[in-house]
């Protein structure tokens, strides 16, 4: 009997267990019925058959589906976020398809359909820039989503930090005024936390997620462990078409200009690896070998205990003035 109620006791501490990852995927919900009579229809088949890349269809490899039940309502679970092209077949009915449908993590996305009767064969009706309801009747948090879409089209968003700026109550790390490492930061369900000072382990580039939630206030217990904000992070998965995009950024160098001409020192371009004393330096192995000018010894030396050490043979600091 003892350890029958042990037993009992793991199974609920493993079965709540399950509930506490973050989210990672969306559903789809809605009814299907006679667009004249209105009666529900049932066992109709709802296929999610291709999903949106940019502006290309790409064929899902497995797609997703369900059928109506009794009263004409159906649920297709754990979709990816993204945008897909939704189709309804049903014998007797014309087939019908909506696309450019969103589904976003931890969402629900309505999409009802009204179908028409057939006696012959007719081409398929298209639905295009479905748009899906605006207010979330089941999120009582403080919630903004970005998708991979809107991330890629704000200037200057290279890392998760710039999206967090764009809250109006986000300053820097510091949610809602609380303080740097109340904040609980996930990537596809998994913290990326340090248990050790509860700061951010690392910082994933926006050109690998798929979809960012940032949560203020009100989050549900399924994100533990956070008391001032919640970040969730999707990432992308892999597709059957090759992609890749680069972007570039640079800092300003400490020597903004150089001017001059021919061996002048200031002349050239500030790229130029000739004016590039350190690089220079360690390219030429032969300087390396040179005597230290006060104990004799090679610049490179071994100094056990302490690592190598290196010399320069020239001042390298302070720096030129600037021009």
């Amino acid at each position: 009997m003892i350890v029958r109620k042990i037993l009992w006791c793991l199974a609920l501490l493993m079965g709540g267990s399950l509930g506490i990852f973050a989210g990672e995927t969306g559903k789809i919900s809605g009814k299907i019925s006679d667009s004249e009579t209105g009666e529900a229809l049932i066992g109709a088949n709802v296929v999610v058959e291709s999903r949106w890349d940019g502006e290309e269809i790409v064929e899902l490899d497995t797609p997703s589906g369900a059928a109506s039940d009794v009263d004409g309502f159906f649920f297709i679970l754990n979709l990816r976020p993204g945008v897909y092209n939704v189709r309804v077949i049903y014998v007797g009915y014309q087939d019908q398809v909506k696309q450019k449908v969103r589904v976003e993590v931890d969402k629900t996305t309505r999409l009802d359909f009204q179908l028409a009767t057939q006696s012959v064969e007719a081409e398929e009706v298209l639905v295009t820039a479905y748009k899906p309801l605006g207010v979330e009747k089941d999120v009582t948090a403080t919630k903004q989503s970005y998708t991979v879409e809107e991330i890629q089209s704000i200037a200057g968003v290279t890392d998760v930090t710039d999206i967090l700026s764009l809250q109006a109550d986000v300053v820097g790390e510091n949610f809602r005024g609380g303080r740097e490492g109340e904040a609980l930061y996930l990537v596809s369900g998994s913290s990326i936390v340090n248990p050790l000072n509860r700061s951010r382990a690392f910082r994933p580039i926006t050109t690998a997620l798929q979809e960012v939630e940032v949560y203020t206030s009100g989050f549900s217990a399924e994100y533990g462990n956070a008391q001032s904000g919640v970040v969730n992070m999707v990432t992308k998965e892999g597709g059957n078409k090759w992609n890749s995009r680069m972007e570039v950024s640079s800092n300003l160098p400490y020597y903004k200009t150089w001017t001059g001409t021919g061996d002048d020192p200031k002349a050239g371009s500030i790229y130029d690896a000739q004016y590039l004393q350190f690089y220079n330096l360690l390219m030429d192995l032969e300087q390396w070998l040179q005597p230290d000018p006060i104990d004799g010894n090679p610049l490179y030396d071994i100094s056990y205990g302490f690592g190598p050490t290196y010399l320069p043979p020239f001042n390298v600091w302070p720096p030129r003035n600037l021009t």
